[in-house]
C-alpha cells in the first residue's frame, strides 16, 4: 500500500527536552490501519514524525502526546495501559527527558 503525505513531518529527538515527555508507537512494529483506529477509540490523535536518534535513520512514529511533564494528562497512564495491552509493548516510545533522557520503554 501507498501512501501520499500532503504536508511536511516533523523530526523529533530520540531524547526529549529536559522537563519533556514523548509517548509514541513505532509504526514499524504494528498493522497501521488497525493502530489508528486504536489509537482515536483510545480517544489520542495520532501525527506522524519522525524520530531521530543522533544520526541513524529516522523512525516512524505515531506521535500520542508530547509535552511538559507538569502537564501530562491524568489519564495518560491508563491510556498507556489499554495501549499495551492491545499491541506489541516493544512499539510503545514512552520517555520522559529530566537531568538526562529517562527511557521507559515497556518491557
Amino acid at each position: 500500500m501507498t501512501v501520499a503525505i500532503e504536508r511536511e513531518i516533523r523530526t523529533l529527538s530520540f531524547i526529549p527536552k529536559k522537563g519533556y515527555r514523548i509517548f509514541s508507537v513505532n509504526l514499524k512494529m504494528v498493522d497501521v490501519g488497525e493502530f489508528w483506529q486504536l489509537a482515536r477509540a483510545l480517544g489520542f490523535e495520532p501525527e506522524l514524525v519522525h524520530l531521530r536518534y543522533r544520526d541513524e535513520t529516522p523512525q516512524i512514529h505515531a506521535l500520542l502526546w508530547e509535552g511538559p511533564l507538569g502537564q501530562v494528562p491524568p489519564t495518560l497512564e491508563q491510556q498507556y495501559d489499554e495501549l499495551s495491552e492491545q499491541i506489541d509493548p516493544d512499539a510503545i516510545y514512552f520517555a520522559a527527558g529530566r537531568n538526562q533522557a529517562e527511557y521507559e520503554l515497556s518491557q
